[in-house]
């Protein structure tokens, strides 16, 4: 499945840069990767789509991650 950041969706820098942070508010949150239903041109995970908190897909989960 797809997976869902806590990064809101914003332009990436024109610049390269390693693990870029997200906009501080926005509408859309970032997806990362692809699905069952992707082509395969977005079968990785620097490839990156956006949607709304409120909506919901059968292609898209998230990874539980604990800090300590």
């Amino acid at each position: 499945v797809w997976e869902w950041t806590w990064d809101w969706k914003r332009r990436y820098w024109r610049f390269s840069s390693i693990d870029p942070v997200g906009a501080s508010s926005g509408s859309k949150r970032v997806i990362r990767g692809c699905s069952w239903s992707s082509p395969f041109r977005y079968c990785r995970a620097a490839y990156r789509n956006s949607v709304a908190p409120e909506e919901r897909y059968d292609f898209l989960g998230f990874r539980p991650a604990r800090s300590l």
